[in-house]
């Protein structure tokens, strides 16, 4: 049997990788969870600075060229498979790394930021006043809020991400590649000009509808004209308040995991997962799954908002939190950290989605509702959706490896067009994830519509209440990320990735 030459060095690094992220993600958690105003990822980075050092990445580089034609699924296959994900993970640690202090000013400047709204003079904290602009149902105060919000990012936020980005492109430069798509292209082996060749068609396809029955829903719940729509009016939209009867504050907890329960899954996996949802000032307002230790130690982190945006907002996490929970001990360390984040963000759809399935809503919570919700729900979907691709669009030209300045009218005009609301620029830097995250997002789309025809084909429309059901997600989240979204498809008997079962679904539920 060929010796494998990774594998010594990996095994000597990989102790310290996981104390390096478990570290790190626990003082993410705790400072994106309100519970630490001062972060400091920058004395973590510098205590496992070996993990992020250029050396590292070159060797990683060259032992990947090395293993490169291994055959499919044989013992070097898998060690290159795990050396490609170390591989991966030692890029970002670099570049995060260089922009260690800019990242720790950039979360402490939003922890602890108010703003100030209207001729009162309000005062807000910058995160909470996310919650306060989807929830209010003035125009002209949210518009205030809005305005208030854009200028601290304009005026605090924006030259830290300035000074990021192109301090980030330089050493993109310095490691040989042309430009940041170019590394995460290579990185992730995705296809990302391609993907956007599909993203592309799939805005085509749908822009018709999507204006439609979002006419209708601007003129109805909001009383305005589609023209003079905003993105601040698409928050309110999405909170769907007049449902809120469906969604009681006060039997959340208890009617999600009941449900879980009755699919013979544990929904704390025996403790490893902890929930935190109560409200705190410095809280961000983006719900997040911690996995501090996979699969010991999770956290589900959101911020009550009230309404169904709390419901999805957990079931989404929980989507997270499950799968992390589940996750085989046993598998190679490299799989249950790194890989197509995809996966995981497919489960979460998977959840998050069951919020707008009547029979979901109807054996969970006692809902029967009506047409006007299923259509209202799943046009913030399709929303959502299209929002992604339109970031896919801007992120492909932000990336490009010229200076960021100058792309702001880029980002309106492809955000604008493809929500049919008005963006405004000043969040042309802070409206991005990285790694071209957004792209695991809308792969995760697509995977959640395959995995839910596969699991109602297979346990009938009502799985959610099916033990066997139950039993087949454990045994997929059990393998972590060692599949890729194209091999989890073929997993559950999809020859490939497709947006044809999302667009179908699309038009059935909006009556196109």
């Amino acid at each position: 049997m060929t010796k494998d030459p990774t594998r010594p060095q990996l095994d000597s690094l990989r102790s310290k990788a996981e104390d390096f992220y478990r570290e790190l993600e626990t003082e993410l958690y705790l400072e994106g969870a309100g519970l630490k105003s001062e972060v400091n990822t920058a004395s973590i980075h510098e205590k496992y600075r070996e993990l992020s050092e250029k050396k590292l990445v070159l060797s990683l580089q060259s032992q990947v060229r090395q293993f490169a034609g291994a055959p499919e699924w044989s013992e070097q296959a898998d060690a290159l498979r795990r050396t490609r994900l170390f591989f991966e993970a030692t890029v970002q640690a670099y570049l995060s790394n260089t922009t260690r202090t800019l990242t720790d000013r950039l979360l402490q400047t939003e922890g602890r930021g108010t703003i100030t709204v209207g001729k009162e003079s309000e005062t807000l904290s910058y995160r909470s006043s996310a919650i306060a602009l989807m929830n209010e149902p003035n125009r002209k105060r949210r518009a205030a809020i809005s305005r208030a919000r854009d200028r601290f990012v304009q005026s605090e936020l924006n030259p830290i991400l300035s000074e990021s980005h192109g301090l980030s492109n330089e050493q993109v430069l310095e490691l040989g590649w042309k430009n940041t798509v170019d590394m995460c292209e290579t990185l992730s082996g995705l296809d990302l000009y391609g993907f956007h060749t599909m993203t592309e068609k799939f805005l085509s396809d749908t822009d018709d509808m999507y204006r439609e029955v979002l006419s209708w829903f601007a003129r109805r719940k909001l009383g305005i004209r589609p023209s003079d729509l905003e993105k601040h009016d698409l928050s309110y939209l999405a909170r769907l308040h007049e449902y809120d009867c469906f969604f009681p504050v006060d039997g959340m907890l208890e009617a999600i995991l009941g449900f879980v329960r009755t699919m013979g899954i544990d929904p704390t996996v025996r403790g490893f997962i902890l929930f935190d949802i109560e409200s705190r000032p410095a809280k961000s307002p983006r719900a997040f799954c911690s996995p501090v230790r996979i699969p010991e130690e999770v956290h589900l982190v959101i911020a009550p908002g009230g309404g169904i945006e709390d419901y999805q907002a957990f079931l989404h996490e929980l989507g997270h939190a499950l799968h992390f929970g589940h996750t085989d001990p046993a598998l190679a360390w490299e799989y249950r950290r790194f890989g197509d984040s995809s996966i995981t963000e497919g489960y979460a759809f998977l959840f998050d989605h069951l919020v707008s399935n009547n029979h979901w809503l109807r054996r969970t919570l006692d809902v029967q509702a009506n047409d006007d919700f299923i259509r209202h729900a799943a046009l913030i979907d399709l929303m959502m959706f299209r929002r992604y691709a339109a970031k896919l669009s801007y992120e492909l030209l932000l990336h490009d490896g010229r200076p960021a300045a100058g792309k702001e009218r880029h980002y309106v005009q492809f955000l604008s067009e493809a929500t049919r609301a008005r963006y405004t620029p000043e969040n042309f830097l802070h409206d991005v994830d990285p790694w071209f995250y957004c792209v695991r997002y809308l792969r995760a789309w697509i995977l959640e519509s395959m995995l839910s025809q596969h699991l109602t084909e297979n346990y009938d429309a009502d799985w959610f209440v099916n033990p066997r059901a139950g039993s087949a997600l454990m045994e997929l989240w059990s393998m972590g990320h060692k599949f890729t979204a194209e091999e989890f498809a073929r997993e559950i008997h999809y020859p490939h990735l497709t947006l044809d079962l999302l667009k179908d679904r699309f038009e059935d539920l909006l009556g196109a």
